[in-house]
């Protein structure tokens, strides 16, 4: 069969019949042993088709499939598997967390980021004296010809050195209030014990008081951990006993009012407040060698350093006959830049006030930024 295909695959001009027919051989010059070899020749070509065609014909395809164009298939392209041994994507993937870490070491430590300023609420912060004053954007705004910004049934939050914080804490509309010899031309009633309890108090006072403050703010008051010490440290009265004799106080066994650690900023270099004093009698009145002392100290520049944040002592050479008592009334961010202030409350006699400080990086210095008095 494939030797009948020839002479159309080649085409009829071609060398297919005219070169058969001139190799045609006379069957009579032919014997019988040639025309029995041809005889084997087809029989064994016959075979071979037959052969081929089982081969071809499983499943569908028949021969008159075989007739018509088949269709060329481009074979795809060989994917070569990748050469990366596993066990060196394995230690990249490893490789990527320390990578982070390193990346995030190598940040410049004396690069400090913008503070982010939380919105809060209105922000007004009152004293047991009345209206210090609010913040905005992180700016501190004192009382002035402004209203206040505060109505009634706003919510506050009241923070006190020693006490849990408690929020949701209902303020009254701002009044006028105090007396003639004061700063004051706001306060807000807040409805808490704490406040409710010295206001109860009427002058002239006779004992020392750690005053609260409440913030309208949601913000968190404390964002770094302030840690209350024991009164009993040892090591602290003897730095206070070391601090009072450059007053030419001699005291044996000094008395602390607050010993607490924190982080005002949260750079791991931490702040420890201790106050001290002795009243002999009274507020009312005054006894030589009274003292009250309110001290921040703080690792600066190399070493450890005791600032004075206020003091007030009664002899010969600072006494003025009337002491004033000084506490730490709390630590809190009351401005929302995540740094935190310090309240401190002042007592005599006659009357209080309540003051916000704020500390200068690791300066030795501080800014007051808010205060608020109330005299007889």
């Amino acid at each position: 069969m494939a030797q009948l295909d020839r002479a159309s695959d080649f085409g009829s001009d071609g060398w297919g019949f005219e070169s058969l027919r001139a190799r045609e051989i006379s069957t009579q010059v032919k014997n019988g042993m040639i025309t029995q070899q041809m005889t084997k020749k087809r029989w064994a070509l016959l075979v071979i088709c037959f052969l081929v065609l089982c081969s071809c014909g499983s499943s569908d395809n028949s021969v008159a499939e075989l007739s018509e164009p088949v269709e060329k298939t481009i074979p795809s392209p060989t994917v070569e598997p990748t050469k990366t041994p596993v066990e060196k994507i394995e230690s990249e993937q490893n490789d990527v967390p320390e990578q982070k870490e390193q990346d995030s070491s190598s940040t410049p430590a004396e690069i400090e980021p913008t503070p982010i300023i939380l919105p809060g609420g209105k922000n007004v912060i009152v004293g047991v004296q009345g209206v210090l004053g609010w913040s905005e954007n992180g700016k501190w705004i004192g009382i002035g010809e402004d209203p206040v910004p505060a109505e009634a049934g706003d919510l506050y939050q009241v923070i006190r050195i020693g006490s849990d914080t408690t929020s949701g804490v209902l303020g009254a509309a701002p009044q006028p209030t105090c007396t003639q010899n004061s700063t004051i031309s706001r306060k807000v009633a807040i409805d808490d014990p704490l406040f409710t309890s010295f206001t109860s108090l009427s002058m002239p006072y006779t004992e020392p008081a750690t005053t609260p403050i409440a913030i309208s703010t949601d913000w968190d008051l404390t964002p770094h951990s302030i840690t209350s010490l024991g009164l009993d440290s040892i090591a602290y009265k003897n730095i206070a006993r070391e601090l009072l004799s450059e007053f030419d106080i001699d005291d044996p066994d000094p008395e602390l009012t607050v010993l607490v650690e924190t982080d005002l900023d949260n750079d791991g270099n931490v702040e420890i407040f201790f106050g001290v004093e002795r009243i002999a009698d009274s507020l009312t009145f005054g006894t030589a060698n009274d003292y009250s002392l309110l001290y921040m100290r703080k690792f600066i520049d190399g070493r450890f350093t005791n600032l004075l944040i206020y003091g007030d002592i009664e002899n010969a050479e600072y006494g003025n006959g009337m002491l004033d008592s000084i506490r730490l009334s709390a630590v809190a961010d009351l401005n929302g830049n995540g740094r935190m202030e310090v309240v401190t409350g002042l007592m005599n006699y006659e009357g209080s006030s309540t003051f916000i400080i704020e500390f200068n990086d690791d300066k030795e210095n501080f800014t007051q930024v808010l205060y608020v008095g109330c005299n007889n």
